[in-house]
């Protein structure tokens, strides 16, 4: 990406997105680990 700001993020799920010609956008999306996803899918 060729800038800073990733040292600030907070773990899974927060993210910088930086779409052509634009400025990064942090982002947050929710994040479900495989185990999650799994229990979930077992209930």
């Amino acid at each position: 990406m060729d800038e800073s700001g990733a040292e600030k993020l907070l773990g899974a799920g927060d993210m910088l997105v930086k779409l052509s010609g634009s400025q990064p956008q942090h982002i947050f999306a929710p994040y479900l680990s495989k185990g999650d996803i799994k229990r979930l899918i077992d209930r």
